[in-house]
């Protein structure tokens, strides 16, 4: 089996992680354990959301990673015949923005360009990106001056322009200055009456159809930061555990309604579509993350 062939397989299983930080209040230290003989499994090609408060669901994609050492218990990738494998191409994708705030879409996802490219392969990879991120006709706008959703679909962009094929996706900020000003975005400029329902639904319908398309998504978060996103598979943590009995709200009506089904040829002219024409079929979508 070829190595890309292992990579587009891959699945990875953590297994009695253990991880602490020191924490402080009033005048008293100790060591605040956020994973505790956690096991868990993500298999590749699916959108994976970890759900929880704390630090306990961005520790783990942390580690699987390889940002985090845990303290006890391994992270092991493993081939679909069950052989031990080294890390596929993987990224952490954060929801800050403000690095790259002054800069174009398009200058941004140059940068993400990896080393070697020409000119014409570099401008097809972002393009592709560009295209599968719905963000062909952002190109040349300012991150900042883009909504919410559109800017973590730059980061989501800019990690397949790498060429990573684990996307996680930190969300512990998904609600930030952006989301409070991040207005009306090229909606209203189209005519379109503004809905507070399409970011969430143009961004979950991106990442479904990048783990179609053979990406794996892992996103991290509060469980109302990610759930709207309508991931395939949920695994609640609580107290750094797997949680016993998960909480049945949001989850349960996330997972019983339609699922968004889109292709990456679909994504461009979805991005262009008003809004009305977007949001009638799955209208039980709630808010933004």
């Amino acid at each position: 089996m070829e190595q890309h062939d292992l990579l587009s397989v891959a699945s990875v299983s953590c297994t009695a992680l253990h991880k602490s930080y020191d924490a402080e209040l009033d005048g008293h230290r100790w060591r605040h354990a956020v994973l505790r003989d956690l096991s868990l499994a993500v298999c590749a090609g699916r959108f994976t959301a970890i759900v929880g408060a704390g630090l306990g669901p961005v520790t783990v994609i942390r580690c699987l990673a390889g940002l985090v050492t845990p303290e006890r218990g391994s992270v092991v990738w493993r081939a679909s015949d069950g052989r031990l494998m080294p890390p596929p191409p993987r990224r952490l994708v954060a929801a800050g923005w403000r690095t790259y705030a002054c800069q174009t879409v398009g200058d941004v996802l140059q940068a993400a360009v990896p080393h070697g490219h020409d000119q014409a392969a570099a401008d097809h990879l972002v393009g592709m990106a560009a295209r599968r991120c719905a963000l062909t006709a952002s190109l040349g706008r300012r991150v900042v001056a883009l909504p919410a959703a559109s800017v973590r679909l730059v980061a989501t962009a800019a990690a397949v322009v790498a060429g990573a094929r684990w996307l996680l996706l930190d969300r512990r900020e998904a609600v930030d200055a952006l989301d409070v000003a991040g207005g009306a975005g090229s909606i209203e400029r189209a005519g379109s009456a503004p809905s507070r329902n399409f970011p969430t639904l143009l961004e979950a319908a991106v990442l479904r159809a990048l783990a179609r398309s053979g990406y794996t998504i892992v996103i991290a978060g509060p469980a109302p930061h990610c759930t709207p996103l309508a991931p395939t598979a949920t695994i609640a943590l609580s107290r750094g555990r797997l949680a016993a009995r998960p909480d049945r709200g949001m989850m349960r009506r996330v997972a019983e309604r339609e699922p968004v089904v889109m292709t990456p040829d679909e994504v461009g002219p979805m991005e262009r579509a008003p809004a009305s024409a977007v949001v009638a079929p799955v209208a039980t979508a709630s808010g933004l993350p």
